[in-house]
């Protein structure tokens, strides 16, 4: 499946408007329509958002600033909750409990 993904680029001294960009759509199908139907397809688009050019590629490319592997690095299945029983919360989370196995 193809993705979308958006590199922005340098403002320059001087230059007004909205951040320039270029917009990257890799992973594609030989045969999808962004392909085939050319350039052409993409010119309202491009007036109409400031974009600077459309890359369609079926390779794959990774653009750094978009990279969000180092955010997570523990899946969300291995977090583990516990609960000091001496916390004198810990009655309210045992009633929450037992108010969702109840509800079920």
């Amino acid at each position: 499946m193809a993705r979308i993904q958006v590199l922005e680029l340098p403002v320059h001294p001087g230059e007004d408007g909205d951040i320039p960009f270029v917009l990257i759509i890799d992973q594609a199908a030989d045969d999808t329509g962004l392909i085939t139907e050319g350039s052409d397809i993409w010119s309202a688009f491009k007036s109409n958002t400031g974009c600077r050019h459309v890359i369609i590629t079926t390779d794959t490319l990774d653009i750094p600033a978009n990279d969000t592997s180092g955010y997570v690095t523990t899946p969300a299945s291995d977090f583990v909750l516990s609960i000091d029983a001496s916390d004198p919360l810990a009655h309210l989370v045992d009633q929450a409990k037992q108010q969702s196995v109840a509800s079920r």
